[in-house]
């Protein structure tokens, strides 16, 4: 009678990165080497931009990091919202096997001024380039970091800065250092075309609820939460009037609806999200935002 062996068999160690496969300790010292290169490309054939003190990486340098990676870019699905724009959706594909290792959802509206007389074709494709970008920085940010880089994606930056944005070059990053100043983009407001009271309109929202909600990090990009807003109840509130934790008790409720029912578009889960804000917000919505917020329960 065979006994069954109690041999302890080694299992190989491995994690992998895109297509590579290594030990855990060399994941570091290999995505490091990956972010120097890259570095060389971006730094190269321009392919970022800066935007006061910071370096953005365009759509190219992502895609260019997931081909050293084996990871490329496929859409999934890429659909209209109403008449205000498009919603595009990107998987990242492995290129060995075929499996999808990532992705992102991204939007591109003609609320925002820079779309808003652009033709539907061209915002249906920055809908696509953002998502893309969009899904390489949620799996692969810190390799563009390590590469010297913010992690934010250019294309997600071009409603949030005002004035030129000049290519990155020595030349251009001379000029941005002797003309340093002493403000940082987090200090600029999104929007500075405001009214100071009155009817509401699109794009128009109070600086001291758009810095709360964006400190609740709970939207990807500045223009999507301007897009969530122009889709909100609070169209119907006077500017001036909004209270910043009334509309960041509507994001915390948009996020977790979002989390329960991610198969559903915006148009579809837009209305209901509205009415049960309006019909007394969920009281897990308005805890959500508390303690998201550092306030107390």
């Amino acid at each position: 009678m065979n006994e069954e062996s109690t041999d302890i068999v080694a299992v190989p160690n491995q994690v992998q990165l895109g297509t590579i496969q290594m030990r855990p300790e060399d994941v570091i010292a290999r995505a490091s080497a990956i972010a120097t290169e890259l570095a060389k490309i971006i730094r190269d054939k321009h392919l970022s931009v800066r935007i006061r003190d910071k370096d953005y990486v365009k759509v190219e340098a992502w895609t260019t990091m997931g081909a050293i990676l084996g990871v490329i870019p496929r859409e999934r699905e890429t659909r209209p919202i109403d008449d205000s724009g498009f919603e595009s959706y990107v998987d990242l594909i492995r290129t060995s096997d075929g499996v999808v290792v990532g992705g992102a959802s991204a939007i591109c509206s003609w609320d925002e001024p820079t779309w808003k007389n652009r033709d539907p074709y061209a915002v249906r494709s920055m809908a696509i380039t953002r998502a893309t970008s969009k899904a390489f920085r949620l799996g692969y940010s810190w390799i563009v970091v390590l590469a010297g880089y913010s992690p934010t994606p250019a294309e997600e930056m071009d409603q949030v800065i005002e004035g030129v944005v000049k290519e990155t070059s020595p030349k251009a990053d001379a000029s941005a250092a002797s003309a340093s100043h002493t403000t940082t983009q987090q200090d600029q407001p999104i929007r500075s075309t405001v009214p100071t009271s009155g009817a509401r309109q699109k794009n128009q929202w109070e600086q001291d609820v758009l810095k709360t909600l964006k400190s609740m990090g709970l939207v990807d990009s500045p223009q999507h939460l301007v897009a969530i807003l122009n889709r909100s109840p609070f169209m119907d509130t006077p500017y001036g009037e909004l209270a910043p934790f009334d509309a960041a008790v509507y994001l915390a409720g948009w996020h977790a609806f979002s989390g329960k029912n991610p198969n559903m578009s915006t148009d579809e889960k837009n209305p209901i999200i509205n009415k049960l804000y309006l019909d007394g917000a969920p009281k897990e919505w308005e805890d959500a935002a508390k303690h998201i917020l550092g306030m107390t329960l």
